[in-house]
């Protein structure tokens, strides 16, 4: 499909977390910069070193940063309530949801959905969508890359739960399309869309389409160009035609 015009400009930008991959990386002064910038939310990737990061969520409780939790499926239900009930009050009030605590199981996050807002991610196929009987978790994590976008948007409405749409730690034409969807969906969804999370660029190292990525606080600004921009840098590439059988 070809565009003549930049989708950036379809609709309004959206508000991003940032990512912090490792409660190491959290230096100081690093959260009160987050602040100046505009940042509300924070999401945080747990599970390897749980005192460690109890640690850093207090810190982060301090500055009223909204907190987003990463287990990655890492945990089971007794590693994920014990860290869940030893967690300061003010803490836990803070977190806004927590994505995959441990492995899928219906009744297992039902009794996690009691301690906290469990969002589903990595997870989301071993859920029995077409079987379910009731709501099985609080928000559906959206990865265009990987996920049909208007299934988990039908799901969102039919269970009436809600959706943020993030990025899949891809390459910067992955995180401009991710962002762009981002967009239209809060412009065609409203308040179901959390803030997005499509800022993981940081996490790699620059290149020259990582380079066309520029920031403004939590909102990725316009990429030059027609549908998701890096128009030259495309037209640049040595393209092949791929024949299907």
């Amino acid at each position: 499909m070809l565009f003549r015009s930049n989708l950036f400009d379809a609709a309004s930008p959206v508000k991003n977390n940032f990512l912090l991959s490792h409660t190491e990386d959290l230096k100081p002064g690093l959260v009160d910069e987050l602040v100046r910038e505009g940042y509300s939310t924070i999401k945080v990737k747990v599970g390897r070193d749980l005192q460690e990061e109890s640690e850093a969520l207090t810190h982060l409780t301090a500055k009223s940063l909204k907190i987003r939790l990463d287990f990655n499926a890492l945990a089971n239900w007794q590693i994920f309530e014990k860290f869940m009930t030893n967690l300061a009050p003010a803490v836990r009030a803070n977190i806004e949801y927590v994505e995959d605590p441990f492995p899928y199981e219906f009744n297992s996050w039902q009794e996690a959905r009691k301690l906290v807002k469990i969002a589903v991610d990595n997870q989301y196929e071993k859920i029995k969508w077409d079987e379910l009987q009731a709501q099985p978790c609080d928000i559906i994590v959206i990865k265009p890359a990987k996920i049909d976008v208007e299934a988990a948007i039908r799901r969102c409405k039919q269970w009436n739960m809600k959706a943020t749409v993030t990025s899949y730690m891809d390459h910067a034409v992955g995180v401009a399309h991710a962002t762009v969807l981002a967009m239209e969906l809060k412009r065609d969804h409203g308040d179901m869309m959390l803030d997005a999370g499509c800022l993981t660029h940081r996490v790699y190292q620059m290149d020259s389409f990582f380079a066309e990525l520029d920031t403004q606080g939590p909102y990725l600004k316009k990429v030059k160009g027609t549908g998701v921009g890096f128009d030259k840098l495309l037209q640049g590439l040595s393209w092949s035609h791929i024949k299907l059988r």
